[in-house]
């Protein structure tokens, strides 16, 4: 550990193809058709990339957000507290009740917000590598 933080080699090459097969499951049969093991890694490798993609609000404008509960419980199953509380808060910015899991109904009630601050928690915790990093042990040791 470096600083606190986990500074094991992230194995791309061993997570990618991992990637492709959930990803390509969940579209073709939905989440649930996934073993427990393969649900937390799509939870988590779309959490990861959608928040480097545009911080909290792209995760909620996306197909992630579907999954919004579960993507919280995969954070926090994975040692991933402070990112599962960033999530948390972000939602109470954008919604005044429970995220919507339909994309549609989701992006009409969801509220023009100031997300920056959480967005900048993720990345000044090096977000998107200690993601990969969880999923790595989380696919490794489950």
């Amino acid at each position: 550990m470096v600083d606190g933080r986990d500074e094991a080699p992230i194995d791309y090459d061993r997570l990618q193809p991992i990637a492709g097969r959930v990803i390509d499951a969940v579209f073709a049969r939905g989440l649930s058709s996934l073993a427990e093991q393969d649900q937390v890694f799509y939870l988590l490798w779309c959490y990861g990339a959608l928040l480097i993609d545009g911080g909290h609000a792209s995760f909620f404008y996306n197909s992630g957000a579907n999954y919004f509960a579960e993507t919280v419980d995969a954070l926090d199953r994975t040692g991933l507290t402070l990112f599962s509380g960033l999530l948390r808060d972000s939602a109470k910015l954008y919604f005044s009740d429970e995220v919507p899991r339909e994309p549609l109904r989701r992006n009409a009630v969801m509220r023009e917000a100031d997300a920056s601050a959480l967005d900048r928690a993720f990345f000044d915790a090096d977000g998107g590598d200690a993601v990969l990093r969880a999923l790595d042990r989380w696919y490794r040791f489950s």
